[in-house]
């Protein structure tokens, strides 16, 4: 759904909910690395679809946080990555 996005630039409504019982469901089987996926993806879709930075930026927080205590390495640098794109000014 989200390369689609990225495609057409038309938000999928079920996308957000998706990507959100996604992180229900590893916070319920206690699985520290699928959260930190599952809420960075919850993160970049504020993010990038949304463009909603203040709600984005605590959420890609979070999933740096989780990923550390994983030892999830990727999922760590690309929340990094995105605080990155954070603080880049946009235009418009």
């Amino acid at each position: 759904m989200h390369a689609r996005f990225l495609n057409d630039r038309h938000e999928d409504p079920r996308e957000l909910m998706l990507f959100e019982r996604a992180t229900q469901l590893y916070q319920m089987l206690g699985d520290t690395a699928g959260e930190a996926e599952s809420v960075f993806s919850v993160g970049c879709f504020h993010q990038v679809v949304r463009r909603d930075l203040p709600r984005a930026i605590p959420l890609l927080e979070q999933s740096y946080d989780l990923a550390t205590l994983a030892g999830d390495r990727h999922t760590q640098s690309e929340a990094l990555r995105h605080l990155g794109i954070a603080t880049i000014p946009q235009a418009g």
